[in-house]
């Protein structure tokens, strides 16, 4: 197993989060790189706190892709607008590439409810899950990124990555 270390991203530490069409404003985590290992798998992990001082509760849509393959998983458990209060989140996002003409992504994020700092919070949601497989050929340089969608149009919400980890796992069984 191959391990990148724990790594802040200087060039992208705070988004603003809209809805609208996914794009960079939208794009928390994004690395490029080789994925010529068919039978491997590539697992990116983010934790980042998002503010919503919108005004307005709203909901947010969850994306991992891997070159031109995408999979969104929707969150319809309300994030209460505040302009101190932050959720904590932890996406995972996992690709597994099976073959040049197989390739799977899963989607997992947990996320907290809104709350100040130094403070226990309670986690809103059991989880939000979703899986998409596809048959195109990965092989040569990928972009694999994780991206959030809001349903409001707000510019006053606020996503910042506390830290991420992309890790290459050993063959798939």
């Amino acid at each position: 197993m191959s391990v990148l270390p724990y790594n802040r991203i200087p060039e992208v530490p705070q988004i603003v989060i809209r809805g609208e069409a996914w794009g960079f404003s939208g794009r928390l985590t994004t690395r490029t790189g080789s994925t010529s290992w068919p039978g491997h798998s590539l697992q990116l992990e983010v934790w980042y706190t998002i503010i919503n001082n919108s005004g307005a509760t709203a909901t947010y849509t969850y994306r991992c892709s891997i070159g031109g393959i995408t999979v969104d998983a929707a969150d319809s458990t309300t994030h209460a607008a505040s302009s101190t209060n932050r959720a904590v989140h932890y996406t995972v996002c996992r690709f597994s590439i099976s073959s040049t003409t197989l390739t799977r992504i899963a989607l997992q994020n947990e996320r907290s409810a809104p709350g100040a700092s130094n403070t226990g919070l309670t986690g809103a949601q059991a989880g939000r899950y979703a899986w998409q497989a596809s048959a195109s050929n990965l092989t040569g340089t990928q972009t694999v990124a994780m991206g959030i969608r809001s349903s409001s149009t707000t510019v006053t919400q606020t996503a910042t990555v506390e830290s991420w980890r992309l890790t290459v796992l050993p063959s798939n069984p």
